[in-house]
């Protein structure tokens, strides 16, 4: 399923670029409505914008966990079913386990004996690779420093455009400054004149006043040393009436600290400059404070103020376009500013509960559609999930960093449960590394409800680099040296007829977390990816379905394998035990074959697993036709009303070796369904012993006791392969499907792979639901999944909602489940 994601600074700056549209669309919106009711609130209006911009910046990196995933979202089981077999495991079963989902996990431990000496590979042979083999990740790789130089092309452009109009500015402050030095002081007469004005009004100080031939109307400058400075033209031909109003005018805007919003006005204009809303936005608010300041100065005279601007305006010939000072008019301006005058609302004045009132809801309204307005936007969302980001640094041996490799944050622990199997597998989108080696990977913030993540299992490729898996910490940057990865090519024959084998032949390898994905050529090459050092062994097969299966012994990977000769497997006959009843309905056997390299080597995490099924006919007999030659075969079964029973306590403890005291051995015979053990060589068909599955009806209710329909009931009854992948009984593992589906370029198996029978029911009407074929265990895990309720945790401290129950072989009985609303109880928070 295909991906599009956008993360780490992209998702920054997508989330502020669409808030910020969101909030001046609003903005602009509310402008014209405003005015008619008070000339001050849309100078209100316009000042929480310019502060309500800024500090939506500062708070989106923290907040942009409310981001989107722009993607198809496929559901969080399939994942988890299709790819467990990527993460590491324990290296035996728990006593005890609790399980809160219904997963499949696998015991293959990571490799950790030294790996062999590699051989080099042919030039020819690696070129080949990289035209056909790694054009995706070719393609991946091309994006990545695409888009990387598109990021710094729209970088500096951004900057460009912002160091022009910061020049623009500059040019305007000297200008300002050239006319501030050619001007003079005023006369006494208008100095005392503004000087009682500025009193009449309030302000502390009266500001300077001067006089200048370089300006040809009244302009206010002066942040922190304010000043007033009038047309030297003008001055003679004012008169006291004319003075007043256009010294209440100036001092108004220094009352209100017009001149520094203005500055931020255009200090906004240019952080925001991409954003065409924000381009008029200095100059909406300049006449929103001309507007009010006209309200001020005209108390009680408003025709005679009108008249003054008109007179003005004819005279007008230029007036400094700056941020560093307030013009008492423009042309562009007198039309409009008479109207207002003129207005009903132009007079009114807010009393001080209007003014906390329309302040919360500015500040309301900014926040909200600041933050989380983006979700109603029209996009393929997921806001449900929180997110995380963490930075990585991909090197290589000697430092280097290593351009396009691909980070994927691919499973999950919580905080709380560190030491634990992982709760949640939540595969996220990956990201490419830069030029530096550094890319930013997302996680979800909360591994299940509000269990915060406190691991996470990083997986990274590169078509030159082995792949990686390993845990880290998400509390700090993370540094992953990633090793070159061992190429190799292997050919085969049919051991019968010595002619090579070109179609469906695959790679089994020791490591099953490697890509099994060998590309094979038309001429019956087959090549591999890059391949962990530490990897052992390899077996060659042909599986083509409907005919027998051939296998190559299992070699160790020290070269380049030349033409090795396949046989036809072994086969296994089998019956079921007598004590199932004929004819057998719906049976299947599952087998596992450990192999080794070595000859007379003991099996363990290195060796080769190969895991297939079989069904059951009628009379029980069964028949695996070609299989690997192996002296020890796994097997387990199940059929309508019966399953394979677990060997006795004491072959156990013989034959586990992580099992060390018959205690240990008693209480895995007791907890799980563990295989039973086959020979090939035997003449006679080896029979499974079995034992009758028992049934549970399950009954859920609400606190009141009243029936609750629709409730998804699962059970986790576990099987343990000894060794090989331990599974949830019924959910078996098929290794040449696993094959298949990995050449088909998958990033998934097919889910029918891994899930066969699932324990999973749906409560009817009456809130009753009933699951049978379950194994005669203690332990089992039971989990509920419904809309709108769950199962309590099971203790006050509890991380888990999943509940236990323990069954004989062949019982029958019924439980009740109580159920709460969802959201009473919430795991994890504090």
């Amino acid at each position: 399923m295909s991906r599009l994601q956008l993360s780490g600074p992209e998702l920054i700056l997508a989330l502020v670029l669409l808030r910020t549209t969101l909030v001046l669309s609003i903005a602009w919106l509310l402008h014209g409505t405003l005015r008619r009711f008070s000339v001050r609130f849309p100078v209100y209006l316009w000042r929480f914008t310019m502060v309500g911009l800024f500090v939506m910046v500062g708070t989106t990196p923290f907040l942009s966990g409310w981001g989107f995933q722009f993607a198809e979202r496929s559901p969080q089981n399939e994942w988890q079913t299709q790819w467990t077999h990527l993460l590491p495991a324990h290296q035996g079963p728990a006593l005890e386990p609790v399980i809160t989902e219904p997963v499949i996990t696998s015991t293959a431990d990571a490799p950790g004996s030294a790996s062999p000496a590699a051989t080099s590979q042919p030039a020819a042979s690696i070129q080949n690779l990289r035209r056909g083999d790694n054009a995706q990740h070719a393609f991946a790789f091309s994006f990545a420093v695409l888009r990387e130089r598109i990021t710094i092309a729209a970088c500096f452009g951004y900057i460009a455009i912002a160091g022009l109009m910061l020049l623009r500015i500059l040019r305007q402050f000297i200008a300002l400054r050239l006319v501030l030095r050619q001007a003079d002081t005023a006369e006494d007469r208008i100095v005392d004149f503004v000087g009682s004005v500025s009193r009449s009004m309030g302000l502390p100080d009266p500001p300077d006043v001067m006089a200048s031939s370089g300006i040809s109307v009244p302009m206010t400058t002066g942040i922190h040393r304010p000043m007033i400075l009038f047309p030297e033209s003008l001055l003679g031909h004012l008169s006291d009436e004319q003075l007043r109003f256009v010294t209440a005018h100036e001092c108004s805007h220094l009352q209100g600290r017009d001149l520094a919003w203005s500055l931020l006005a255009r200090i906004t204009q240019i952080f925001f400059w991409p954003i065409p809303l924000v381009w008029k936005l200095p100059s909406a608010h300049r006449f929103a404070c001309d507007v009010r300041c006209d309200a001020v100065a005209s108390k009680g005279d408003r025709p005679s103020y009108a008249k003054m601007l008109a007179d003005l305006a004819i005279g007008l010939h230029r007036s400094l376009e700056q941020p560093f000072a307030l013009a008492f008019l423009r042309q562009s301006e007198v039309v409009a500013r008479v109207r207002q005058i003129g207005s009903d609302g132009f007079v009114r004045e807010p009393n001080g509960l209007t003014k906390v009132l329309a302040g919360l809801a500015f500040t309301t309204v900014f926040v909200v559609a600041g933050t989380i307005g983006v979700n109603f936007l029209p996009l393929y969302a997921n806001p449900d999930q929180a997110r995380g980001r963490v930075r990585v640094t991909v090197v290589d041996p000697s430092g280097t960093p290593v351009v396009g490799a691909e980070a994927q944050v691919v499973g999950l622990r919580t905080v709380d449960e560190s030491a634990s199997a992982y709760g949640n597998h939540a595969m996220t989108a990956s990201s490419a590394t830069n030029r530096r080696g550094k890319a930013t990977v997302e996680y979800p913030l909360f591994v299940y409800e509000q269990m915060k993540t406190g691991t996470i299992m990083l997986m990274i490729q590169h078509p030159e680099y082995a792949p990686f898996h390993q845990e880290y910490s998400v509390d700090s940057p993370i540094e992953a040296s990633l090793t070159p990865g061992r190429r190799f090519t292997a050919t085969a024959v049919d051991a019968k007829t010595q002619q090579r084998i070109s179609e469906d032949l695959y790679a089994v390898l020791s490591d099953q977390t490697q890509n099994p994905a060998w590309q094979l050529h038309q001429d019956g090459t087959l090549h591999s990816p890059p391949l962990d050092p530490s990897i052992q062994s390899v077996m060659l097969v042909r599986y083509r379905e409907g005919t027998p299966t051939l296998f190559s012994e299992p070699i160790d990977l020290t070269g380049n394998l030349v033409d090795l000769p396949m046989r036809t497997g072994e086969t296994l006959r089998g019956v079921l035990s007598d004590r199932v009843p004929r004819p057998v309905i719906d049976g299947r056997v599952a087998l596992t074959v450990a192999l080794s390299s070595k000859p007379n080597a003991a099996v363990n995490r290195q060796s080769i697993d190969w895991c297939e099924t079989t069904t059951v006919n009628p009379d029980g007999s069964f028949v695996f036709e070609s299989i690997p030659p192996c002296s020890e075969l796994q097997v387990v079964a199940d059929c309508e009303g019966f399953v394979s029973a677990t060997p006795p306590a004491a072959e156990l403890l013989a034959r586990i070796p992580y099992v060390t005291t018959m205690q240990h051995a008693e209480s895995m015979q007791r907890s799980f369904t563990v295989s039973q053990v086959c020979s090939s060589e035997d003449s006679e068909p080896c029979v499974i012993e079995m034992e009758r599955a028992a049934t549970v009806n399950f009954q859920i209710v609400d606190p009141a006791g009243k029936p609750v329909s629709n409730a998804v009931i699962s059970l986790s009854p576990g099987i343990v392969f000894t060794p090989g992948p331990s599974l949830i009984f019924g959910t078996y593992f098929r290794t040449p499907r696993w094959l298949t589906s990995a050449r088909q370029a998958l990033k998934t198996a097919d889910s029918k792979t891994l899930s066969d029978k699932p324990f999973v029911a749906t409560t009817d009407a009456k809130g009753q639901a009933t699951i049978s074929g379950i194994p005669g265990k203690d332990h089992i895990s039971v989990s509920v999944t419904h809309p709108q309720y769950e199962l309590p945790a099971t203790e006050p401290n509890s991380y888990h909602r999943s509940g236990n129950f323990s069954i004989d072989p062949g019982e029958t009985r019924g439980i009740t489940l109580t159920v709460q609303k969802k959201g009473v109880q919430v795991l994890g928070r504090e």
